[in-house]
């Protein structure tokens, strides 16, 4: 059942108990309260009064809420998130108190209003009022958006996920054996994940995850040794406490966005907020000090070196995901039918990746830096605590019978996947193999026939390229460049090529990326702060650490400044008339007879120019969306600021009022 599906259904479920507890109180006011109408009004109207209330009080916490982060800037906010920190790190168990107690008071509040919706019906059957009945629809509309909040579906594994210990006895004594030495006695169930091992608390059950790609690489040993972390985990209660946090999360965070979200919106917006703030503020602070914790009952029990080797096998399994592979993410989707062996295939281009890159990695876990907001320590940390000096990534378990279970479970894998990928493997190879071979081939024949695609499509071209033939991708970067020293994607995928490769040159080309568009700001800071960590430069760390904060900041000015607003004076447009000539061939090209006319006028300072479509009647949304998006990709790609709009509304009255001529007209 889709997890969809099961919202329908426990929508519906809550609506039924709230039809079921609105009759019952109006009934119980009907046959069990005396007929004192001057009574039962009065306080019809005090639990009337009493809910509006809650709902302005609400509302109150929410603005006050949203208060202490409006018109703060992005140093603010930083310096902030550094208070914060030094905050949680001073007292875990205060952090995890205040992230508890907001979860109490968020449920005493619903449960008040809940008790204030049945008492105010049934002092409403008390007064006999004959339409009493039809006030109860909206009762129970009411009470369906409150009981949403306690009826949430769950997100078990599927039955057909689980692992039975019959099935693969020597990985599941591993399990068994790493749990009673952690001191863990509940109850235990295996299942196939795809996100690395670990465990969760489900019920009375503790629910181990076992990765079949991360299983095959780990010997026996190893992978006990990372189970005993885990079950230290439960130990510590940072599963249960874990399980907690997200069952709150899902409560008052996640709510089905549906017919009865007004009531959570006028009601419970503000505990939702004040939940959600303090429960991933302690998680993003508190993880890793959770982790070294864990970590302390490898050591207690004799185990770091298997750890350690298990983690920098690990680490660099995660070091290979963060790079594109040409063999999982495109070859593999070249068959019309779905692949049988995908986790398999994995595994094996881990292989040869490692052997490619393994120095690049191995350079990586000796000299990484610690991130100041980390979930895990690094394997160098790691090292240090334990008193590991070395570890050894090329260990395989020795066993021909485990080896063989670590088979099986790589078969299940790839039958699941195969599985769950089938419904949907047309869409996934239109995406990842079909459009983007015709991109590449579309790219190879104008090269060929010595003509030059539009700047639009030569980013669609990289973008294609990239990670399948990084020399050709990059090529067209360097050409990019030759006509624009500003082009913005040249500059970022020529970044993307040099940080996957840890050269340091991508540093210049991020911020070159930046400076020519406001939009790849937060995406090429985030590039520029991981390329520091992982380089261990220090420098470059402290840099990113003292300038971050202001380059997002200006980019979030500028990106607001750029939009035009009524009241904003438009003006003459200022660019060279050799710019607007691209700009016209580009719109010729695309029209298709759909669009009718352009204009383009200046705004803002530093000049920003608004370009204004007007379609032909009659052109289908559908293709009105189409033209739009592949022009707003074309002004995208270029140097200059623009913004993209319909020949309509606002924006067509302003530009009517200056008697602007459109820079685009449809050939007759």
């Amino acid at each position: 059942m889709s997890m969809k599906t099961k919202e329908i259904i426990y929508t519906i479920l809550s609506a039924v108990c709230a039809v079921v507890v609105i009759t019952a109180a109006i009934v119980a006011g009907l046959f069990l309260l005396p007929e004192f109408p001057s009574l039962w009004i009065p306080l019809c109207v005090a639990c009337l009064v009493l809910l509006i209330a809650c709902a302005a009080v609400n509302l109150v916490g929410l603005r006050k809420f949203k208060h202490r982060f409006d018109n703060k800037t992005a140093r603010e906010i930083y310096n902030y998130g550094l208070e914060m920190q030094k905050s949680v790190e001073e007292d875990f168990k205060a952090a995890e108190r205040e992230a508890h107690r907001k979860i109490g008071q968020g449920n005493a509040w619903l449960a008040l209003l809940i008790v204030l919706t049945v008492l105010l019906f049934v002092f409403l059957g008390a007064t006999r009022a004959e339409w009493s009945a039809l006030a109860g629809i909206v009762g129970a509309y009411l009470l369906t958006g409150l009981f949403e909040n306690f009826i949430v579906p769950s997100e078990k594994t599927p039955h057909r996920l689980f692992l039975s210990a019959k099935e693969y006895p020597l990985i599941f004594a591993q399990v068994r054996r790493a749990a009673e030495a952690a001191g863990c006695h509940r109850k235990l169930r295996t299942e196939l994940v795809s996100e690395g091992i670990g465990v969760r608390e489900e019920g009375a059950e503790i629910c181990i995850g076992l990765d079949a790609t991360e299983c095959a690489l780990l010997t026996g040993g190893e992978l006990y040794a990372v189970m005993l972390h885990e079950f230290a985990h439960v130990v510590n209660v940072d599963t249960a406490r874990g399980r907690r946090f997200y069952r709150a999360r899902r409560r008052w965070v996640e709510r089905r966005d549906d017919l009865f979200s007004a009531v959570a919106s006028l009601f419970l917006s503000s505990f939702a907020m004040q939940i959600l703030f303090a429960s991933e503020t302690y998680r993003m602070f508190a993880t890793r000090h959770h982790e070294i914790l864990a970590d302390e009952k490898v050591i207690e029990l004799g185990q770091s070196r298997a750890f350690i080797d298990a983690t920098a096998k690990g680490t660099e399994l995660s070091l290979y995901n963060d790079l594109p592979q040409r063999e999982t993410s495109y070859d593999c989707y070249e068959p019309e039918e779905v692949p049988q062996d995908l986790v398999s295939r994995d595994l094996k281009t881990f292989f040869a990746y490692r052997e490619k890159y393994g120095e690049m990695w191995r350079k990586i876990m000796r000299e990484e830096l610690p991130a100041r907001v980390s979930t895990h320590p690094t394997l160098r940390q790691r090292m240090e605590k334990m008193q590991v000096s070395e570890y050894d990534d090329s260990q395989t378990e020795s066993d021909e019978k485990y080896r063989g279970e670590q088979q099986k479970l790589l078969q299940f894998a790839d039958k699941m996947v195969c599985e769950f990928l089938r419904p949907q493997y047309a869409a996934v190879r239109e995406e990842a193999y079909i459009s983007r071979k015709e991109q590449m081939e579309k790219y190879d024949a104008a090269a060929a026939e010595g003509k030059e695609l539009p700047l639009d499509e030569q980013v669609l071209c990289m973008q294609a390229f990239y990670g399948i033939d990084d020399e050709k991708a990059m090529q067209i970067a360097d050409k990019m460049l030759e006509k624009d020293a500003n082009a913005a994607y040249a500059h970022l995928y020529r970044a993307k090529i040099w940080f996957d490769r840890m050269d340091e040159r991508c540093v210049e080309e991020f911020r070159a990326a930046m400076r020519s568009n406001r939009d790849l700001t937060d995406s090429c800071l985030d590039h520029i702060g991981l390329f520091a960590l992982r380089s261990g430069n220090e420098q470059l760390l402290q840099e990113y650490r003292s300038n971050a904060p202001e380059l997002s900041q200006e980019a979030e000015d500028r990106s607001a400044a750029t939009h035009w607003k009524k009241g904003t004076e438009l003006r003459d447009c200022g660019l060279p008339e050799e710019v607007m000539g691209e700009i016209r061939a580009r719109i010729g090209e695309i029209s298709e007879g759909s669009i009718l006319r352009v204009y383009a006028a200046d705004f803002g300072e530093p000049a920003c120019t608004a370009i204004a479509v007007e379609m032909k009647k009659r052109v289908l949304p559908a293709e009105q969306a189409r033209l739009m998006n592949t022009l707003c990709a074309y002004l995208d790609s270029r140097s200059e600021d623009y913004v993209l709009y319909l020949y309509a509304g606002k924006m067509k009255a302003a530009m009517e009022e200056m008697s602007l001529q459109p820079f685009y007209t449809q050939k007759q």
